[in-house]
């Protein structure tokens, strides 16, 4: 499990690098006239503190139900997990929370119960914290008995006045059976002020984007699924950040989460100049990681070194699309706070953004992955 923190000030400020690499930027949507700038009614809204500042929890790779069939070892996982969480929670008291995937390990449940134990279990912390929160589910999720829809179903029921996760419009999830298994495009407003109108201009925008991967439900077949964010959500971005700017005139700042990183982590990573100026924990051998009480005979679990990272599709680099939506379709007229990614477990930095990607404008932190730390 990862945990990690953000803080955000009110401010806006803009740079874009590079040059659009793709043609999807040009094709239409046909729900572009559908976009609803007022999401989740239902939800109290979304703001800013007095002080100008809003907190941000990112929580990521839990993987409840892991190796449930050692002895005794399922409650003790998931038991150490959830304690952690809690004591997150608790110790940030945050005014969001994003879960950035791999919430379990669906190729360990063995039916459907086993999924929703663990759903209501791990979220069980949100609900007694009050902390709203979101998910960008992972490719554990897309599983046995399990479908990013219906984890999100399952953390909707388990939290109605707190989740905030909603289903992509149809057919933005991709391919076959896309709606089910990538099914995580969606948007948060985050406003100013709590006295702020429902479906003005926030002061911030929270993007979640889908990249899929996993395999299909035994139910349909257990069979891979492609492990990028579909081209259809470059189409859906574009269309939904033009809608954004007609009716707001200017696109707020951006934070976005999914879960896989895409290939330019692995730029970040491997090639100079970004390589040499990793921020972050970048070297997570466990024998820098000693066990209790400084034992290094016991050391951690979890800790090695990803590198290279595994990202989104890297042989053919079909991300390509959803990058070039943000870089270069209206998203990328705004300020791009960062790319927040998980399932790396070893990988915990921060880099400058390679070009063709936004880079934020106060720093040149753009890209950020996360590491996994099981409790």
């Amino acid at each position: 499990m990862q945990v990690s923190r953000l803080l955000l000030a009110l401010g806006s400020a803009a740079a874009v690098c590079g040059a659009p690499l793709a043609t999807s930027l040009q094709q239409p949507w046909r729900g572009a006239d559908k976009v609803d700038l007022r999401p989740s009614p239902h939800l109290p809204l979304l703001s800013f503190r007095p002080d100008g500042t809003f907190k941000l929890a990112i929580v990521t790779d839990t993987h409840l139900l892991d190796n449930q069939l050692a002895p005794g070892n399922e409650s003790e996982v998931n038991g150490a997990t959830i304690e952690e969480v809690q004591r997150y929670l608790e110790r940030e008291r945050p005014d969001f929370a994003v879960h950035n995937g791999d919430v379990i390990s669906g190729e360990a449940a063995n039916n459907t119960k086993n999924v929703e134990d663990a759903i209501a279990q791990l979220f069980s912390p949100f609900v007694r914290a009050r902390v709203p929160f979101a998910v960008s589910h992972g490719n554990h999720d897309n599983d046995r008995y399990s479908t990013h829809a219906s984890l999100a179903r399952l953390e909707r029921a388990v939290a109605p006045q707190l989740c905030y996760s909603r289903p992509a419009p149809p057919g933005i999830g991709g391919g076959r059976f896309g709606d089910e298994v990538g099914s995580d495009n969606f948007w948060i407003p985050i406003h100013a002020s709590r006295k702020a109108i429902r479906g003005s201009r926030p002061a911030l925008l929270l993007w979640f984007l889908d990249s899929r991967s996993g395999h299909t439900t035994l139910e349909r077949g257990y069979q891979p699924i492609d492990s990028w964010v579909d081209p259809a959500v470059a189409i859906w971005l574009n269309a939904t950040a033009s809608a954004m700017q007609r009716a707001w005139g200017t696109l707020p700042p951006s934070v976005i989460f999914t879960h896989i990183p895409n290939r330019y982590h692995l730029v970040a990573q491997s090639k100079a100049p970004f390589r040499a100026k990793l921020g972050g924990v970048t070297d997570e051998r466990p024998e820098h990681f000693p066990g209790p009480n400084g034992d290094a005979s016991r050391p951690h679990a979890g800790l090695n070194i990803d590198d290279p990272l595994d990202v989104q599709d890297k042989a053919a680099s079909r991300d390509q699309a959803y990058l070039d939506a943000i870089a270069f379709g209206p998203l990328g007229s705004s300020r791009i706070h960062g790319i927040h990614s998980g399932h790396d477990h070893a990988a915990d930095w921060v880099s400058s953004c390679p070009c063709a990607l936004p880079c934020v404008g106060s720093s040149d932190a753009a890209l950020r992955s996360a590491r996994h730390r099981r409790s």
